[in-house]
């Protein structure tokens, strides 16, 4: 038995008792349309039918072949029904609804806009009979709330014939939305620079139209999303992102950021939140350093510090920015690296941070350039200071070259040290049969460094020889192989040897000599001549090679050092040997001094020095007044001393007396420093008779003073005694 209409009115309209609920105090609508403008779409809305009722969606309507949104009937019993319903999305309601509608009742059944919510005629129904005669007329009605309504035709008796039906095109349902969206906001907490993206997820039951930047209170950026209006929920959901470009005009620091979304009804939701902008560099570093100083190292490890500037205001420093190039080459370069280290501590204007254990791509010279970032990511390679690292882990490549037939004392030694340079050198000599190593510092030249031995003083033998170069990583390496891996070594004497004969002549006659033959002389050089005071002397000499062949016209050079600590020696000529290698000087007078010719030598032929030990006994005058006296009565003896050089402190006479077969002191005087003279008085109180005495000064020799030991003339005094 199928339900009467009484019955299904009254069970709809219970149903929607118990469904209804309070709307809320505000609420946010939008239009959706329906079998409009040409469209096909008509989103919700679902047809239904009982026995000979059907209802049809058929979109887009057109003149020309109908459609729409309808019922048609062909004929029923009691409470056959069909309609086309539109239900609102969860949580919403139906506001009001317009259109257009043809209709055509008759035969008992009962057309119109049902609210199936709550079970009552919204438009038309039994009791207000409605006909459009097939045409369209317009309709509209509102201050209602439902979450499904449409068009419904129902058989209000015990049958019904054909012939009613109900068309709706061009419609358009107000939609009244109670929520408000869900808004989740992905802002930075820290610092920030440049262009900063906000993220946001924003949804809703109706979607989301549109989502709104807003700083410090103004409207810096917007993202409206496409909206279909043919659609229940017409706007998307989802995730998004809105960018701030903090360089747009904004003062470093703080601000304030909110974030709107709207969803399709216009409901909002915000979120706020506070964002520090900061977009200047940090400033230059000061009093930059290397750990240990810029000199060359050997190990690759580099600690460089540095003084912060004040960050006030601003994001704090977080990390140190460097740039290693080689040498030379410029900021950029392709051969140049980067890189950064996190700063735990960025330290202060006083004190320092480090960048710890920085090391360089390769050996060399590198220029490493320094700069800060912040926390918000700023920094300037502009504000970068330089600082010189320094690295050579390889030692000096060495190998001793040929000998030079034409400088065979020299020894050289090929040195190469690619970064680091040579820094300093010396070559070894060991003598056959001995332990020892000789070092001998070598200069260092193009190519390598070098070393002249000296023939002269070392003596003959065979020597092995060692090269060891160390450069100014400290690097160190040693070879005792000449280039092409032979043994190095050389024999002493490399040059033709020398004999500088010199001395004062002395003519000394030949003893031997064939039987009644003439006297025979020969001159002899005496090497140790004792000159009287204020006399010049002449000295000679012979430099010969060995088989005694003469060298002749060469240099000699005179030198002379006078005898007293601290007095240099110094050249007081030259001579140029004869013919047969000889040659002479005349010394001038002066003091004792050591006279010292030298042949400085070629490249093939040895050195030679000789030196002759000049003796000048000191001087002074000495004098006794009165000559004649009596027992009882005093004498002077005086005198100055001659030639100079006086110690500070005076020069120390001893006056003797020759008594008892020799000369005895009996007092000591001092001369004057400055003016050389000296004075004593002396009284005779023993003597008897008449006795004639004998004096003298004696001048003493003194490591001080350039004399040797002098005697001064005698002199007489009678003395008469008791």
């Amino acid at each position: 038995m199928k339900p009467s209409l009484r019955a299904l009115v009254i069970g709809l309209a219970l149903a929607a008792a118990f469904a209804c609920v309070p709307s809320p105090a505000h609420a946010g609508t939008y239009a959706v349309k329906a079998c409009a403008d040409g469209r096909g779409e008509a989103d919700r809305w679902g047809p239904n039918a009982s026995y000979y009722v059907g209802g049809r969606i058929e979109c887009p309507w057109t003149p020309a072949v109908g459609g729409g949104l309808s019922v048609r009937t062909s004929g029923g019993p009691n409470s056959a029904a069909g309609s086309v319903v539109f239900t609102a999305p969860p949580g919403t309601t139906v506001a009001r609804m317009e259109g257009e509608v043809a209709i055509t009742q008759d035969n008992g059944w009962h057309v119109g806009i049902w609210d199936f919510q709550h079970g009552k005629w919204l438009w038309c129904g039994p009791t207000n009979p409605c006909n459009t005669f097939g045409t369209f007329a317009s309709f509209a009605f509102d201050n209602f709330r439902s979450t499904q309504l449409g068009a419904f035709v129902i058989c209000g008796r015990a049958a019904c014939s054909p012939g009613s039906s109900i068309t709706l095109k061009n419609v358009t349902t107000i939609i009244e939305d109670f929520s408000q969206p869900g808004l989740t906001v992905d802002a930075p907490s820290g610092w920030v620079r440049g262009t900063v993206p906000i993220g946001i997820d924003a949804n809703d039951n109706v979607g989301i139209r549109a989502t709104e930047l807003y700083i410090d209170g103004k409207l810096r950026g917007e993202a409206r999303r496409d909206c279909d209006a043919y659609r229940a929920i017409p706007c998307p959901n989802g995730g998004g992102s809105l960018e701030v470009a903090t360089s747009d005009g904004y003062a470093d620091g703080r601000h304030d950021v909110g974030v709107r979304a709207l969803d399709a009804a216009g409901n909002v939701a915000t979120s706020d939140r506070v964002v520090s902008i900061d977009n200047t560099a940090p400033g230059q570093i000061g009093e930059p350093a290397v750990e240990g100083g810029d000199g060359w190292r050997s190990s690759n490890r580099f600690d460089l510090s540095w003084l912060t500037p004040p960050q006030t205001g601003v994001a704090p420093v977080t990390a140190v920015e460097y740039e290693l190039c080689p040498a030379e080459r410029p900021s950029g370069d392709p051969s140049c690296r980067r890189g950064s280290q996190a700063i735990a501590d960025p330290g202060s204007a006083t004190s320092r941070s480090v960048l710890e254990q920085l090391e360089v791509p390769a050996n060399g010279a590198w220029t490493a350039r320094l700069w800060l970032r912040d926390e918000a990511g700023n920094q300037s390679i502009d504000t970068a200071k330089t600082l010189v690292l320094r690295f050579d882990n390889e030692p000096p490549s060495l190998a001793f070259r040929p000998l030079d037939p034409e400088d065979p004392r020299r020894l050289r030694v090929q040195a190469t040290d690619r970064s680091a340079g040579i820094a300093r050198a010396a070559i070894e000599l060991q003598r056959q049969g001995e332990t020892t190593w000789r070092s001998l510092d070598a200069g260092l030249e193009d190519g390598g460094f070098a070393v002249s031995i000296d023939d002269e003083t070392l003596p003959d033998g065979t020597y092995a020889v060692r090269a060891r170069a160390v450069d100014h990583a400290g690097n160190e390496r040693t070879t005792e192989r000449f280039a092409n891996g032979d043994p190095a070594a050389i024999a002493l004497p490399v040059r033709v040897r020398t004999q500088l004969a010199v001395g004062r002549p002395k003519r000394v006659r030949i003893k031997k000599r064939p039987k009644g033959s003439n006297r025979r002389y020969r001159t002899k050089l005496i090497s140790r001549a004792r000159v009287p005071f204020g006399r010049s002397v002449r000295l000679q000499g012979r430099l010969t090679t060995p088989g005694q062949n003469p060298l002749p016209g060469t240099t000699i050079h005179v030198f002379e050092q006078v005898e007293v600590p601290g007095v240099p020696e110094r050249q007081i000529g030259t001579v140029t040997t004869s013919r047969t290698g000889r040659f002479a000087f005349r010394l001038p007078e002066g003091p004792s001094r050591i006279v010292r010719f030298r042949y400085d030598g070629t490249r093939t032929i040895r050195s030679g020095t000789g030196q002759v030990d000049i003796r000048v006994p000191a001087s002074t005058s000495f004098s006794v007044r009165p000559g004649r006296v009596v027992n009882g009565q005093v004498v002077t003896f005086s005198g100055r001393l001659r030639g100079g050089g006086i110690p500070a402190q005076g020069k120390l006479i001893a006056l003797q007396a020759f008594t008892r077969g020799r000369w005895r002191p009996f007092a000591t005087v001092r001369a004057d420093a400055r003016t050389g003279r000296w004075a004593y008085p002396y009284r005779f109180d023993g003597t008897r008779g008449l006795v004639r005495y004998r004096f003298r000064a004696r001048v003493l020799k003194e490591a001080t003073y350039p004399y040797s030991t002098g005697t001064s003339g005698r002199r007489r005094v009678v003395v008469r005694g008791i």
